[in-house]
């Protein structure tokens, strides 16, 4: 799997899309998956997680998300052990958050699209993922600083992964996928 997180408005879906159109028309398995927020009354924070996993996924949200919405639901155990999961299958982990804290603000109370969550709430998740980012010393992680774009630099959505990112972590991900027979 190559899992892309992060807060909302950052541009996860937009990456997570292009990586699959690139992958498809290399002639290679690929599947897009997107998580949605589970219900913590049915869902298991951690067995539940183990069931999803798919090596031909670039998944669009998934167990850190339940760190960041979620609290207390994955004990740090459990997260080692479910980021073990991800790597044995050949996965990578992409963090996408905005180190600019004040400007995601402004950023997301101006999001004309319907949120589920309050601003606040989605502040609060970016926090978590700046935080796990800067903070994170693994290896498979990969981190992308959503920063502002300039006045002279134009763009529909405020994320650029270059091409160069995205081929690094596309060839990445193919060569872990290789090393497991997949």
């Amino acid at each position: 799997m190559l899992l892309i997180e992060g807060s909302d408005n950052l541009g996860k879906t937009m990456l997570a899309k292009k990586i699959v159109r690139k992958i498809a028309e290399m002639g290679l398995p690929v599947v897009y998956g997107w998580m949605t927020r589970p219900d913590e009354n049915v869902f298991d924070f951690f067995l539940d997680y183990k069931k999803l996993l798919n090596p031909y996924a670039v998944q669009d949200r998934f167990h850190l998300s339940g760190l960041a919405y979620h609290e207390n639901k994955i004990p740090p155990r459990n997260l080692q052990m479910i980021n073990g999961w991800i790597h044995g299958e050949g996965g990578l982990i992409v963090v996408m958050y905005a180190s600019d804290e004040t400007w995601y603000e402004e950023h997301i109370r101006k999001d004309t699209r319907k949120n589920i969550l309050s601003w606040p709430a989605l502040c609060t998740a970016n926090s978590f993922y700046k935080q796990y980012a800067e903070n994170s010393y693994n290896k498979y992680d990969y981190r992308f600083d959503v920063l502002p774009f300039q006045a002279d630099q134009p763009r529909k959505h405020p994320v650029y992964v270059n091409e160069r990112q995205i081929n690094g972590l596309i060839c990445e991900w193919l060569k872990k996928r290789k090393a497991l027979g997949v």
